[in-house]
C-alpha cells in the first residue's frame, strides 16, 4: 500500500485496487526487506516468497496508465498451506 500511494503522490495518478495486478495488498509490513524463501502468514493461508520484482521484458508486466510496480516492488508467492483470506486479515512473517 506504501509503494502504491507513493507512486499516486508523486505522479498525480488516479487507481483502484488491482489495477497493478496486485492479488493482495499489504500496509505496515516492509515485505521488500524479507527476500525469498521467507514465508508470510496472510489470514490462514501460509505463503512462500519465491521472487522480488519481475523483469519487464516476461509476460504479464502490467502497467497502469504508463507506471509499473512489478519490477521494483511486486512481491510473487507460493502458497504452501491454502486457507481463507479475507480483506483486513494481517499479514505476518512466519520464518526467516
Amino acid at each position: 500500500m506504501e509503494d502504491f500511494l507513493k507512486l499516486c503522490r508523486e505522479t498525480g495518478l488516479s487507481a483502484e485496487p488491482g489495477c497493478f495486478a496486485e492479488n493482495i495488498r499489504t500496509e505496515g509490513i516492509n515485505i521488500h526487506c524479507l527476500g525469498c524463501g521467507s514465508k508470510l502468514q496472510v489470514g490462514k493461508a501460509k505463503l512462500i516468497i519465491i521472487q522480488i520484482g519481475k523483469d519487464l521484458s516476461q509476460s504479464h508486466s502490467y502497467s497502469h496508465r504508463g507506471y509499473s510496480l512489478l519490477p521494483t516492488k511486486g512481491v510473487f508467492c507460493r502458497v504452501i498451506e491454502s486457507g481463507e483470506v479475507k480483506i483486513g486479515d494481517p499479514v505476518k512473517q512466519i520464518s526467516p
